[in-house]
């Protein structure tokens, strides 16, 4: 059997692990083959020298038309195909003309069948499935073929399935749904304990597991237990992932003790957007500032935690005022990462209804990119949310909450005006109100102004990394993406990062962090300092080992004037983000201190 997925960079796919020890508890020889970008090569050769049975293909939506191709490419050498993951799991409409059978959410139960030779072909699905236990692996397999997931120091995990949040942009909502509700499904401990130990057995140079789960820790019982037999049976510390609202009251301060207590040295917790109207009606995360800003305290506060916070930029209804105040959110918070996205309008979750009914996006999955951290992808409104919050402000207090979800717009004719229309549910209708209700107007931007405003949020998110750091980096950010197109260099965010800092410091303390920076690279005076690192020195002070992240940088040709500024940025913003990491946020290896402080 031949499993095919995407490569993914550092994170290793961690579910194959599980998938490929299905199949090898059935007496099935298994090999794994990743793509890296476009590069479907290595995949066939492996085919037509291995000649396996079956390939197993994984994919996402973005990524699923050459997946798709592949596919077509095996079953024309008579070679069946069985499809998940979850473009599968929201879109088996277009999969199953492309692989013989189509799994449908959990998939462990109908991979054996399929092995079996006892699976109907189409599409599958168990609206149990996810009370499906997951196999202790041993990874060789994939860390076998791809030692670079073998000698990282960090190996993922998983403890639990499910989620009970409705974020618009998430699966999981959706997930719920297709099980009947959510329903969290733990792991035993023993599981857990067993599945680590085979890593450290196996590859003892690991420094730290990553906890995938969506929200680790959520049953406290589990946790507790957790939280006595962890250090002392696997001693690793780890990271996980978790919602703000576990944090609050009494039960919030016992788990985040209890978390400290295992060994978690650091948490990732998703805040996704500075404006209290975007989270509230559009990404349904009702999180007001105080529980955010405390929250956030209360994890750095526990014997040193390192804390990472996530957004989306170019949400509906944003605009470039909302994305800054996100970032500006951040620079209150001082999180030890500032992680950030740019949205993804898939339409099989609320937000891609959403953008779809509102007209700011098509609803055309095929014309999403394969990544969320490039450039949006939809028609933004002017004004950002203003004309549509009120429009939510003016609405009755009895109607359904999550107004938006019963709204569309209308175009009118030639015009970048809309009518906004509210659909009430059969409850409002019994009650008198209109079917219909014209309830407001929006604005589009024209194309011009839609396409600056993609450009913003996508120079926004290059330098997420780093302008949290800065005193008031919101007001250099501002600055910043409404450089002209023509003017936009390396040397010029150089300068207007002076400009900026200047007013903060003296520049005296400037010109002490750019000889530190100096002296970390090795150079006798800033005057040596190599051209591209000269023209923005300070950019490098607010990291620490900033002097190596820069000779990363030079190494790797980031700053090669042939690739083009917007390109460099994007490498960049990956180094700096893999420094901050290594250095900051999973602590793996150490480094010079932060020169700017």
């Amino acid at each position: 059997m031949l499993f095919l997925a995407r490569h993914s960079g550092g994170v290793e796919p961690l579910g194959l692990h599980y998938l490929v020890q299905v199949a090898i508890n059935e007496g099935w020889e298994c090999e794994v083959v990743l793509v890296r970008g476009s590069d479907f090569e290595p995949f066939y050769e492996m085919v037509n020298t291995w000649k396996p049975n079956l390939v197993a293909c994984h994919t996402w939506t973005g990524y699923h038309l050459p997946m798709f191709s592949a596919c077509d490419w095996v079953r024309e050498r008579g070679i069946p195909v069985i499809m998940g993951g979850p473009h599968a799991t929201y879109s088996h409409e277009q999969c199953v003309h492309h692989a013989d059978w189509v799994v449908r959410g959990s998939g462990f139960r109908y991979l054996q069948q399929a092995l079996k030779g006892t699976l109907s072909k189409g599409v599958t699905f168990n609206a149990h499935g996810r009370r499906e236990m997951f196999p202790v692996p041993s990874r060789r397999p994939l860390y076998d073929r791809y030692p670079e997931f073998a000698k990282s120091p960090i190996k993922s995990h998983f403890c639990s399935v499910g989620c009970p949040y409705h974020c618009t942009y998430c699966y999981a909502d959706k997930f719920n749904e297709m099980h009947g509700g959510f329903d969290l499904i733990l792991r035993s401990i023993d599981d857990v304990i067993r599945e680590a130990q085979i890593v450290m057995e196996g590859w003892p140079e690991t420094k730290m597991f990553y906890f995938q789960d969506d929200v680790f820790g959520f049953d406290l019982r589990w946790l507790e237990e957790f939280a006595r037999r962890w250090k002392s049976e696997v001693g690793v510390p780890f990271h996980c992932q978790m919602r703000l609202e576990m944090t609050r009251h009494l039960a919030g301060d016992r788990r985040l003790d209890l978390l400290a207590k295992a060994g978690c040295t650091g948490i990732t917790l998703a805040i996704e957007s500075g404006s209290a109207f975007l989270r509230k009606e559009v990404l349904f995360r009702a999180m007001p500032h105080e529980l955010i800003v405390e929250g956030c305290r209360k994890i750095m506060a526990r014997g040193g935690m390192s804390l990472r916070t996530e957004q989306i930029l170019a949400v509906p209804f944003s605009d470039i005022a909302t994305d800054l105040g996100t970032l500006a959110l951040n620079r209150e918070i001082n999180p030890t990462h500032a992680w950030a996205s740019i949205l993804s309008p898939y339409p099989f979750v609320n937000i891609g209804r959403m953008a779809t009914a509102f007209g700011m996006f098509s609803g055309d999955q095929d014309g999403l990119l394969e990544s969320f951290f490039l450039q949006s992808v939809m028609r933004h409104l002017a004004g950002g949310p203003c004309d549509i919050e009120r429009i939510v402000a003016s609405l009755q207090k009895s109607r359904q909450k999550e107004p938006l979800l019963r709204m569309h717009a209308v175009r009118r004719e030639g015009s970048l005006v809309a009518d906004v229309f509210y659909t009430p549910d059969a409850r409002e209708v019994s009650r008198g109100d209109k079917e219909v209700e014209n309830v407001g107007q929006i604005t589009f931007l024209s194309d011009s102004e839609n396409a600056h405003y993609c450009m913003q949020t996508a120079r926004l998110h290059r330098f997420f990394n780093w302008l949290p750091r800065l005193p008031y980096g919101e007001e250099l950010g501002r600055i910043l993406v409404d450089v002209p197109e023509s003017e936009w260099t390396w040397a010029r965010v150089g300068r207007e990062t002076f400009k900026h800092l200047r007013k903060y410091y003296s520049s005296g303390t400037l010109e002490g962090w750019v000889h530190s920076l100096a002296y970390q690279m090795g150079c006798a005076s800033p005057d040596d300092l190599p051209q591209a690192i000269a023209q923005n020195p300070l950019y490098f002070c607010y990291f620490t080992g900033g002097g190596e992240l820069a000779r990363t940088m030079l190494r790797k040709g980031v700053f090669d004037p042939i690739i083009g500024i917007d390109k460099a940025l994007i490498g960049v913003n990956n180094e700096a983000r893999n420094q901050i990491f290594e250095t900051q946020l999973y602590r793996i290896r150490g480094g010079p201190a932060r020169i700017a402080r």
